[in-house]
């Protein structure tokens, strides 16, 4: 069954194996203030073994993040495979992170919140930059009109170091002025 919250109980948890499942959406990343991700389909599967002190959770994240492509902001669907990791709480009276993966908790609260741990698995797994992959021809997927329409600010530099449009017919007057402005910093 797939809960909405991501929520276990913690003083009721049995000693032993148990495991929960987690729907993740709109929902979850909004809860997040300047969010990695606005939205997306994906689940999380937690497996627990609690001992009489320690708490050991294996997660494991997989589904789809709906993002925009970096390069024509066209609407991306990026595909989250199996990402997740190991955390360990240490049952005890306060709480306290110890290192990245071992945590302090409170034995006598009543739930614990996973969704910090469950948001951080996933936005390390993400990629620096988002692109549309390319076509089996090694072609671009993006969206042709705007990757058009990027060629028109395309620029090269020529052998004197000068920036100059791909478009040699056509001239950007704010690259003019900006010339202007070396030209004057080198003395010309």
């Amino acid at each position: 069954m797939l809960e909405e919250n991501c929520k276990i109980p913690l003083r009721s948890l049995a000693e032993g194996d148990s495991s929960y499942d987690f729907s993740i959406g709109r929902d979850f990343f909004a809860a997040f203030e300047n969010s990695m991700v606005d939205d997306g389909d994906l689940s999380a599967h937690v497996d627990l073994h609690k001992t009489a002190q320690m708490v050991t959770m294996d997660f494991t994240i997989e589904g789809v993040i709906r993002t925009q492509c970096d390069i024509c902001l066209g609407d991306l669907d990026y595909e989250l495979e199996e990402c997740g990791g190991r955390i360990t709480l240490r049952l005890g009276d306060h709480y306290e992170e110890v290192s990245d993966e071992l945590y302090e908790v409170d034995e006598h609260d009543e739930e614990l919140d996973l969704s910090q741990w469950i948001y951080e698995f996933i936005c390390v797994s993400l990629p620096i930059r988002f692109e549309h992959p390319l076509s089996e021809d090694g072609e671009p997927t993006c969206d042709p009109e705007m990757l058009a329409e990027l060629d028109k600010y395309l620029v090269t530099e020529n052998d004197e170091g000068e920036l100059k449009p791909v478009d040699e017919g056509r001239t950007d007057p704010r690259w003019d002025a900006l010339k202007g402005l070396l030209d004057k910093q080198d003395g010309k």
